[in-house]
This record gives structure tokens, sequence and C-alpha cells, in this order.
């Protein structure tokens, strides 16, 4: 009757290594997915410059002032290259045209979506019992369990 106390640990000792050591499936038939998309914006204040050209070049009258008081109204020919900036990166792509463009910031909103995996709960199994009963003392032995909550 002494050896029984150790049997029975030794049996929970290889039911809990087994337990331990045991390989989890990848993904369960009895699993309910729910994805959830949601939209993060990013700032980018200093842009990337990628590429320039020269669209077109313009021809502007422009106003000769040679002082504040001046009332000679003359004007003169400037021609004015108009000019495409494009801005690149892996997140966006930007454009930017007119004479001496500059980008200041650029606003790009990637979407990330996370999934979240809920998996159904099992509660019937078949174990091991080992207890106490009221009329004869000591019970061990196999037994259907009921699992009220997991941890």
């Amino acid at each position: 009757m002494k050896t029984l106390p150790w049997i029975l640990v030794a049996l929970l000792a290889i039911g809990c290594l087994f337990l331990y050591f045991r390989q989890q499936k990848a993904m369960p038939a009895d699993v309910q997915p729910d994805t959830i998309i949601r939209i993060d914006t990013v700032r980018d204040t200093v842009p990337v410059l990628y590429k320039v050209r020269i669209v077109r070049i313009d021809t502007v009258y422009m106003r000769v002032v040679t002082s504040k008081n001046d009332t000679v109204k003359d004007s003169v020919l400037v021609e004015l290259p108009i000019t495409q900036k494009e801005y690149k990166t892996k997140e966006y792509q930007a454009w930017v045209s007119g004479y001496r463009p500059n980008l200041d910031s650029v606003y790009t909103f990637i979407p990330t979506t996370t999934i979240y995996v809920k998996q159904k709960v099992k509660r019937w199994g078949v174990g091991l019992q080992a207890g106490y009963g009221y009329p004869s003392g000591l019970y061990v032995g196999i037994g259907v369990s009921y699992n009220l909550w997991q941890w």
C-alpha cells in the first residue's frame, strides 16, 4: 500500500512530460478566425527625391522696378522652367509640378490586417483519475471528465 502513491506520482509525471513535449498542430479544424483591418497614417517629413524633369518652359512678362517711386512702366519677357519632381519610396509615390516646386510632407495610409484566432474550447475528455470516494476510500482509474474552467 506504500508504493501506490509513488506509482500515482510517476504516472502523473509521465503524463505531464507527455503533454509538455507534445507538438501543437498548425491550424486545427475547430478554429474560428476573426479579422480586423486598421489603417495606419504615417507622416513622412523628409520626402525622398526620386526624379526631376523639365516639363515645359513658360514665357511671362514681369514688371521691371528700379526704385519705389518708379513711374516707368516697363516689362521684360522671362522664361520660367516648369519642372516636375517625383518623390518615391516603398510606401508612397508623389508628383509635384510648377516653378521651383517643393514637397513639404507626405501622408501615407497603410492598411494593417490583424487576424485573431480563437480556438474552440474542448470540454470533454478521457483521462487518469485519482481521488477519494466516500464509502470505499481511495479511487484510482480511468474516467470521462467535463472541464468547467480552463487555464
